[in-house]
């Protein structure tokens, strides 16, 4: 036959010794030796506990005697800041069930969170005499609480647009970056599906983003587009990352939007910016190729009847003028021959060859053509020099530079006779700056 269980009758002498201070506490601390959190019994007017669990002194960094010998050890562990607040909480529970936060400051100076629920003990007439409850160390919750209201104040601030979606593709997090960025309040966007932001051509990109997260690949960061709620399309640079428990499973996905208008508009007038100077360069080019060859006609009429008239019957002294005359129309091609290398420079088409020449040659019919300045100033021009040396230069530059270079140098010698002046300025500058 079937009996139940009947509770456990306490003789007598059990009750006799629970009645006092000294039976509870043994009998209390049989009971909660062994949980982390404080049990306290006490008093209702009074600040002195009948009992206090073994945890008090691990939690508050003080042994269970002090705070029988010490009831206001209790009151004054409190933080400053927290005590008025809580010794209110602690009167009022004096007549009802309450519980409260506050912080306390343990002997070694280090902080504490703790959180307590205090319930009344009523006599037979229901009028409140003692308090009893528990006290536990919150502290690491309180932290991760208050980490997480600062990455969450992280998030809200946040230029980016920050937004977090469950595995079904509907919004869960919305953050002010997303507002300002698409244009819906969080109210609107919370629970909708994040597709809502997709074009109608890149519908099934978060799908195809979900199914890499959850074969755990990596996605780098990419660029995309996405729709406004008034239906402008934003250019945006994308970073999505799976947002895992702590037990690492897949809970949704957390995508960055960082708005990429200015970069799109800046890179664009850059592109415009160097195709107008490529324009600007090339009409150069083409005026200079153009002006190059309009000029180089006339010299060459001019290059060809000079030749003529050298071939008849002149006298020595036409032919000495008529010498530099096709002198100086060659110098004057070369230099339009320059302008046109400066064309294929910029084509990336010049050659350059290293060819031989007679340096003495060379500075004598550059000679020829400034003989009236140097007669003018009365200037002996006399070279000296080995003629068996051979010079290596870009001759076609090497006619205008020495006239150029030896014009300079004629004012400074004026009244004067000047011994290997040309052929020093003529190599000094051969070797230091010839070619241009």
């Amino acid at each position: 036959m079937r009996t139940e269980a009947q509770p456990e009758q306490f003789s007598a002498p059990d009750v006799q010794a629970l009645s006092t201070e000294g039976g509870f506490r043994d009998f209390a601390e049989s009971l909660v030796q062994h949980i982390d959190e404080v049990f306290f019994w006490r008093d209702r007017d009074c600040l002195r506990p009948y009992y206090v669990s073994q945890a008090y002194e691990r939690i508050w960094g003080q042994s269970c005697e002090s705070a029988y010998a010490h009831p206001s050890s209790w009151i004054e562990s409190i933080h400053p800041d927290d005590r008025e607040r809580v010794t209110q909480e602690f009167e009022r529970a004096g007549a009802d069930p309450t519980q409260v936060e506050y912080r306390i400051v343990r002997p070694d100076g280090g902080l504490r969170w703790i959180w307590v629920r205090m319930f009344p003990i009523r006599r037979d007439m229901g009028t409140p005499t003692r308090m009893i409850g528990i006290a536990q160390d919150c502290t690491e919750r309180k932290q991760a609480e208050r980490m997480q209201a600062f990455l969450a104040s992280i998030v809200e601030s946040s230029d980016d647009s920050i937004v977090g979606t469950d595995l079904n593709g509907r919004v869960v997090s919305w953050n002010q970056g997303a507002e300002k960025l698409f244009g819906y309040a969080a109210g609107e966007a919370i629970g909708k599906l994040i597709t809502m932001l997709f074009p109608k051509d890149r519908q099934k990109d978060y799908v195809q983003v979900l199914n890499r997260i959850r074969r755990q690949e990596h996605i780098e960061r990419f660029e995309s587009v996405r729709v406004a709620k008034d239906g402008r399309r934003i250019p945006v640079l994308t970073i999505v990352s799976p947002i895992r428990d702590r037990a690492g499973h897949l809970q949704g996905v957390s995508a960055i939007y960082r708005d990429m208008t200015t970069e799109k508009n800046a890179a664009a007038e850059l592109l415009r910016a160097k195709e107008a100077a490529e324009a600007a360069s090339q009409a150069k080019s083409t005026f200079l190729a153009t002006m190059s060859h309009e000029i180089r006609t006339p010299m060459n009429g001019i290059l060809g009847m000079t030749e003529l008239v050298l071939d008849s019957d002149v006298t020595d002294d036409q032919r000495e003028s008529l010498d530099l005359v096709r002198l100086s129309t060659e110098s004057l091609l070369a230099v339009i021959n320059d302008i046109l290398d400066f064309s294929k420079i910029e084509a990336g088409k010049l050659d350059f060859e290293a060819i031989p020449f007679d340096f003495r040659d060379s500075l004598g019919e550059t000679m020829k053509t400034l003989g009236a300045d140097s007669f003018a100033g009365r200037l002996s021009c006399v070279i000296q020099g080995s003629t068996e040396t051979t010079f290596y230069v870009l001759a076609v530059y090497f006619g205008s530079v020495g006239v150029k270079q030896t014009r300079h140098a004629l004012p400074c010698a004026l009244a004067s006779e000047v011994f290997g002046v040309l052929a020093a300025i003529a190599v000094t500058y051969l070797f230091f700056g010839a070619i241009r």
